[in-house]
């Protein structure tokens, strides 16, 4: 609120209700809202829309103001996505900051990938949409098939891999936060802990934003095993093993988060084994104690 004052020397009081400030070497224009319509301010002695003369009371003092930016909400299936002028966005081909909102229409600018510093025009319904369907598919990689240990092989495979196995995890940047909520609720530890450890020993890493388009892996390797032990082992459905020949590895994420479910963490996991062991049904621990021991002959 500002106190002004007319010719004939009457207080007014004035909220700002429109900001518009223009640079040029006589003065610079203000609008404000009154009792008495609109006053236009464009140097020491003003004038209202009726002409009446008005002046401030301290006109030397400029008050400086940041003009708010302009945002539009896009609604995407009952999904509501807001864009800000000066904010940054990201698409598959990289980071892209808001210059301007015109209507519907986003003037943006890419401020790193392959269309790094190229200025655009897109709807911006039509940008909501690419945000829009990436949150899903984010919501699809995250949610996690559960693993059902009904079967005398499966608690026989997760002591051989207590015993055994390697995890370690490569994370893309934007994946972090999501990667160590999970982690935290799942293990109750801090999974940075384990970023200065090598990868092939089981380690944390955090990718990059060149690898932007990776996704989360998590993996756990162990040693490799003869045909007919591997016959005897259950990983549950839809998981795949690979090996170089001198270890196998399985990349699968809901597998891995299942692991961090029963106890195990990054590293190596034969430290964790009593405390697996306390998630096992005590009708089931025998089985898992014989996957244990295949892993000290």
């Amino acid at each position: 609120m500002k106190i002004i004052k007319t010719a004939n020397k009457t207080n007014i009081n004035i909220s700002k209700f429109d900001f518009l400030k223009i640079g040029f070497s006589t003065g610079w224009i203000e609008k404000y809202s009154t009792s008495e319509g609109i006053i236009e301010i464009d140097g020491k002695f003003y004038k209202d829309e009726n002409g009446t003369t008005v002046e401030v009371e301290n006109p030397n003092k400029k008050i400086e103001e940041k003009k708010l930016p302009k945002n539009i909400t896009v609604s995407v299936l009952n999904r509501d996505y807001v864009f800000q002028e000066g904010k940054v966005y990201s698409d598959a081909a990289g980071h892209y900051e808001v210059k301007n909102i015109n209507g519907n229409k986003l003037d943006i600018v890419y401020t790193d990938g392959s269309f790094n510093g190229e200025y655009r025009t897109y709807d911006a319904i039509d940008r909501a949409v690419i945000i829009d369907n990436e949150s899903k598919r984010e919501d699809a990689r995250n949610k996690m098939r559960t693993i059902n240990l009904n079967k005398p092989n499966q608690y026989f495979t997760l002591g051989f891999l207590a015993k055994n196995g390697r995890i370690w995890v490569e994370i893309p940047e934007r994946h972090v936060p999501e990667f160590e909520r999970i982690y935290k609720e799942f293990t109750g530890e801090d999974p940075k802990q384990y970023l200065k450890i090598n990868n092939g020993k089981g380690g944390y890493a955090i990718l990059k934003e060149e690898d932007r388009k990776r996704p989360m892996e998590l993996r756990i390797a162990f040693p490799v095993v003869h045909s007919e032990i591997l016959d005897k082992m259950d990983f549950g459905k839809n998981i795949n093993i690979i090996t170089d020949g001198e270890r196998m590895e399985i990349n699968n994420s809901d597998y891995l988060k299942n692991l961090f479910k029963f106890g195990f963490t990054i590293g190596n996991n034969s430290k964790n084994i009593e405390k697996i062991r306390s998630k096992i049904h005590p009708d089931n621990v025998e089985y898992f104690d014989k996957g244990i021991a295949l892993g000290t002959t």
